[in-house]
């Protein structure tokens, strides 16, 4: 009896624990709320005072008490310029931040300290600025447009390292919400600021050999490829994608975007040269990796799942590339003239770029390359002399590799019964051509 006991009291105990944690969670939620309100009162002067003062502790506290929203009043316009926070209103003090956020001018704390050039006091408030939205891009936008004015070399680095992480993680969200417009300017925006920060450190005589900004500017522009190519945008998506090769030629991940980006384009040659590249790559680094006889990679080993994805889009490329004309027509081997005609005049409506007119220049090339290929397997196979040359040419590649020791008066003999085989079966079908021509 003393155990069930036993496990009872410690039951009751637990529900205890876990009611004081409860009480203890929401007695903080409404504190947190109460000091947030009071800092926002009176466009929050408790902070625009510390800010003022210069003292870096003191506006550490304050942004550790008031969190997100009263960081966000370092973004917004100083007093008299926006909203006024109500305590008293349900929405809270988070609403009324993101309302002053939302003003346009220069009298915001990051311009403030911009204007003190006090890095110390700039420091704490972006980083409680992450993630703030964006309000808070406008007023760092701000800010180091008023650095860079200014000449403040410091500051405007700070401030654009911050935007630069910002429009990143704020590009990813994006991306997944499939919003890739929107994240194709956030990327855009901040592989500018690389470039931007990169130009006025070459100017200033500085090195510029900074890997994490090469590497910042590699992902960047991958993800720039990559929503690209969601929108159809395939030269773009494989210019992008060359970019990021010259800044990091091992990164694998691009080889496989650009062949993918060349594949929906139907350059089947060009993708096929990136699968063989991105192939052989990969080989190497997994042989590498097992052997460990190199140093560690920039990128790691391949699985031998896409590895062998890989190899199946490679080969449905070098398939694609090797269609015949019979092939590309969709038209089985030594079909009738009747059948390619009906064939070529119904996919020439279909891939014939007037007829895409509305659609975008990436698509438009698409449906041009395709009716290339079209039109040449149709002038290939459209009249009977052409045809005839061509089948004879067909039949012969497929014959030579089963008779390799035969006479040379046996292959005569079987090149001109080939030659009666193909004219036997065109007029073969031929007839059944016309049969439905004339049923049709």
């Amino acid at each position: 009896g003393e155990a069930p006991e036993r496990r009872g009291g410690q039951q009751q105990q637990q529900q205890q624990q876990e009611q004081q944690q409860l009480r203890a969670a929401m007695v903080h939620r409404v504190v947190r709320s109460w000091i947030e309100r009071l800092l926002l009162r009176q466009q929050g002067a408790a902070l625009r005072g510390a800010v003022r003062s210069g003292c870096p502790e003191v506006v550490s506290a304050l942004l550790a008490l008031g969190g997100p929203a009263c960081a966000q009043l370092a973004a917004s316009d100083g007093p008299g310029g926006g909203a006024t926070a109500n305590p008293g209103d349900e929405s809270g003090g988070v609403v009324a931040s993101q309302q002053l956020a939302a003003g346009g001018g220069e009298d915001c704390l990051l311009s403030r300290c911009v204007e003190r050039g006090d890095v110390a006091v700039l420091t704490p408030l972006l980083e409680q600025l992450r993630g703030s939205g964006e309000a808070a891009l406008a007023g760092a936008r701000r800010a180091r447009t008023l650095a860079a004015r200014n000449g403040q070399a410091d500051m405007a680095k700070a401030l654009a390292a911050h935007l630069i992480v910002e429009l990143s993680f704020a590009g990813n969200a994006q991306y997944r919400q499939s919003d890739y417009n929107a994240a194709i300017r956030r990327y855009e925006e901040a592989i500018n600021l690389c470039e931007e920060s990169q130009g006025v450190a070459e100017d200033a005589g500085r090195d510029v050999s900074d890997a994490s900004t090469q590497q910042n500017v590699t992902r960047l522009t991958y993800n720039l490829a990559r929503a690209l190519h969601r929108l159809d945008r395939w030269s773009e998506a494989r210019e992008q994608a060359t970019a990021v090769l010259r800044l990091d030629p091992a990164y694998l991940n691009a080889y496989a975007l650009r062949a993918q980006a060349a594949m929906a384009a139907f350059d089947w040659a060009g993708a096929k040269a990136d699968w063989d590249r991105l192939i052989a790559l990969a080989t190497a680094a997994t042989a590498a990796a097992v052997r460990r006889q190199q140093p560690p990679l920039a990128h790691p080993a391949v699985d031998e799942e896409t590895l062998a994805a890989w190899r199946r889009r490679r080969e449905e490329c070098a398939q694609e590339a090797a269609l015949g004309h019979y092939e590309v027509l969709e038209l089985p081997r030594l079909a009738s003239l009747d059948l390619i005609r009906r064939a070529y005049r119904d996919l020439a409506r279909k891939w014939h770029p007037d007829k895409h007119q509305h659609r975008s220049r990436d698509y438009q090339e698409r449906c041009a390359r395709h009716f290339r290929r079209l039109r040449e397997a149709f002038e290939a196979l459209g009249d009977e002399a052409s045809k005839r040359s061509y089948d004879v040419a067909l039949l012969l590649r497929e014959a030579r590799p089963m008779s390799p020791g035969r006479r040379a008066s046996g292959a005569r003999l079987d090149l001109s019964c080939m030659c009666e085989s193909v004219e036997d079966a065109g007029s073969s079908h031929r007839r059944q051509g016309g049969t439905r021509g004339d049923e049709g």
